[in-house]
């Protein structure tokens, strides 16, 4: 089975990771600017002002190449956008 990134939309926010290694002590907020098929670009706000990032993979992908880590960092959900992409459960209505 092929890895699929997971879904996201123009205008989310996202964390991104430098180095492209999950470690919430590192994550910086950004917004997706654009989005394709394997990567995101996106605008980052780091400690030093706001930057753009293309071509960022996710973290989870395992096709990435370690210095697309290295040089374009990683993203993932935040926390307060996991539950809202996740499908809801059907709730089966009693007759």
């Amino acid at each position: 089975m092929s890895y699929k990134m997971p879904q996201c939309y123009r205008g989310q926010i996202v964390r991104w990771y430098d180095g492209g290694v999950k470690d919430d002590s590192r994550a910086c907020p950004a917004i997706v600017l654009v989005e394709n098929h394997s990567s995101l670009h996106l605008k980052v706000w780091g400690l030093d002002g706001d930057f753009q990032k293309e071509c960022v993979k996710h973290v989870s992908d395992p096709n990435a190449k370690e210095i697309e880590r290295v040089d374009n960092g990683g993203w993932d959900y935040t926390e307060k956008d996991m539950p809202i992409l996740q499908p809801a459960p059907v709730k089966q209505m009693s007759k």
